[in-house]
């Protein structure tokens, strides 16, 4: 069977992307980002990692984070304390003989303590919860960083976004012009009663149609703009900064496949799951040691001092100092210990299944994007393809044009579907992209989180 030569060249450059591809399994990776064919995007990453609204909230999270961990570490630490009381008093002292022996004194009190604990051992609970409390600061700067991964990749998606809703607005434009002439040229044929009333409508019809999906377009792009200001906090941001289409690629890309051993230490899910676990082993101490003894030292001063005026400047006062140890013992609780226990059992139970689940689903979750890297890539291709053949058939009719053997209508549906295969072209090229991006989130390599984020 005879192949034309288009479908030749589409062949040749989809083997030339495959072996490119197998080539990588053994060299290193070359993945072009959004931002690598879009200049105008870096600094609005940078500047999105700095002042947007959910990075401010994810530093709040940060923050919270660490003043729970204070909270976490008091049990362990020493806690000092102490109490003042003063009292006026008026005693009256009744003897044998009866009330009217009764004598009234008036005298003042004073008692200050003040002491300080120092927990020792609790059977591994305070222990626990200072590793407990490392564990918390570890995933809080892991949520951080992945909420940063994951405002990254939706500026970039959106930012492609409106590259692509800027074009389909100037194809949307192209169409209506296009109505328009059309429209009039129908009404020039009608009025010379070379066509009937109902062209007139059908062309009028397909204008409405064209005005309509026009003014939509305009109008999903100002709510796309909209959004993305306030995603990236940058109420300044225009139309006009959106550029008019996405830089080619020229080079296939090159991943290299990911061992199932080393898939799970690339993935920041399975290492957060770990720490998860981790963290859940050690809530089972406190409660199962909750009705042991518990050992601590304590040491303080008080004073006590009361005057009396039975006796003019008759003053007692005892000043005490102490140290020593104490035992803490509650016998029981009412099971709240019990079924804290049971809690934190099945907590640890949740975070080891859920741990075994994604460490089963990492690889196959990566081998996808790894995978989904070649399909677009090999769709950016053909797209590529679509959009020459329909340039090379808008030369073609306006060649016959210029003959006379083509239509001003034929040239203008040619240009329309050019316009059209540029805007899939695009499209193919902004999933490309959108899919390096997920894979390089995947494999915690994406170069905007890790000089953004402090690393481990």
């Amino acid at each position: 069977m005879k192949q034309s030569p288009a479908s030749v060249l589409l062949s040749i450059l989809l083997l030339v992307s495959a072996a490119g591809a197998h080539a990588a399994g053994a060299g290193e990776e070359n993945l072009q980002l959004p931002e690598d064919v879009l200049p105008q995007l870096r600094p609005l990453l940078e500047q999105a990692m700095r002042q947007s609204p959910r990075v401010l909230e994810r530093n709040l999270d940060l923050q919270q984070a660490e003043a729970d961990a204070y909270v976490a570490r008091s049990s362990s630490l020493p806690y000092a304390g102490g109490g003042v009381t003063y009292q006026g008093q008026r005693e009256r002292q009744v003897n044998g003989s009866g009330a009217t022996d009764a004598r009234t004194t008036n005298g003042e009190r004073l008692y200050y303590n003040f002491a300080v604990t120092q927990a020792v051992w609790q059977w591994g609970a305070l222990e626990a919860a200072r590793r407990m409390s490392r564990i918390d600061r570890d995933l809080a700067q892991m949520n951080y960083g992945e909420a940063y991964r994951g405002l990254a990749a939706e500026i970039r998606a959106a930012y492609l976004g409106l590259v692509l809703q800027k074009m389909g607005v100037r194809n949307a434009e192209l169409d209506n012009r296009l109505a328009t002439e059309n429209l009039s040229r129908q009404q020039a044929r009608y009025s010379a009663n070379q066509i009937t009333y109902g062209e007139i409508m059908l062309q009028q019809l397909r204008l409405d149609e064209a005005s309509l999906a026009m003014r939509r377009a305009k109008a999903e792009l100002e709510f796309a703009l909209g959004a993305f200001r306030s995603l990236c906090g940058d109420a300044s941001f225009a139309e006009t900064d959106v550029p008019d289409a996405i830089g080619d690629i020229a080079q296939a890309p090159l991943v290299s496949p990911v061992a199932a051993s080393s898939a799970a230490d690339l993935s920041t899910a399975v290492q957060m799951a770990e720490k998860e676990v981790a963290k859940a082993k050690l809530g089972v101490v406190a409660p199962r040691f909750a009705l042991f003894p518990r050992v601590g030292l304590v040491a303080g001063v008080v004073r006590d001092e009361l005057s009396r005026d039975i006796i003019e400047n008759r003053k007692y006062q005892a000043d005490t100092l102490y140290a020593g140890v104490q035992v803490n013992w509650a016998i029981f609780d009412g099971y709240a210990s019990k079924g804290q226990l049971l809690a934190a059992r099945i907590r640890l139970s949740r975070a080891e299944r859920r741990l075994s689940v994604l460490r089963e689903a990492t690889t196959r979750v990566l081998d996808r994007d790894r995978a989904a890297v070649g399909f677009t890539w090999d769709a950016y291709q053909v797209a590529q393809m679509r959009l020459r053949m329909a340039r090379e058939g808008l030369a073609h009719q306006n060649e016959e044009a210029g003959r006379g053997l083509a239509s001003q209508e034929q040239v203008d549906a040619a240009q329309s579907h050019v316009f059209v295969s540029q805007y899939s072209a695009q499209a193919a090229l902004a999933t490309h992209l959108n899919a390096a991006v997920q894979y390089l989130s995947s494999k915690g390599m994406d170069p905007v989180v890790r000089s953004a984020v402090p690393q481990r």
